[in-house]
């Protein structure tokens, strides 16, 4: 029975080791995503920093790929026309 025990720890420690690698993972994708749009389109208004960080984290490569051909910050979702719409 004690091994049972240790097995469920080991995969629940596991599983946090798992979600903590892809916060992580996350973040430097946000932070790389934010350099590049400033880059590109100056400073960020404050709102496109909230959504860039509201963004999901399994589309952050897809915004990527959104930024290269992107003609402003509206056009991939991250500006103020967005706020029109609601």
């Amino acid at each position: 029975m004690a091994d049972r025990g240790k097995q469920t720890v080991d995969s629940g420690v596991r599983t946090m080791e798992i979600g903590f690698l892809d916060h992580v993972e996350q973040r430097g994708q946000r932070s790389m995503l934010r350099e590049l749009l400033e880059a590109r389109f100056g400073d960020l208004p404050p709102a496109a920093v909230e959504r860039l960080e509201a963004w999901p984290g399994d589309r952050l490569t897809e915004l990527g790929r959104a930024l290269m051909n992107a003609t402003s910050l509206e056009e991939i979702g991250l500006g103020e026309a967005e706020d029109s719409d609601s």
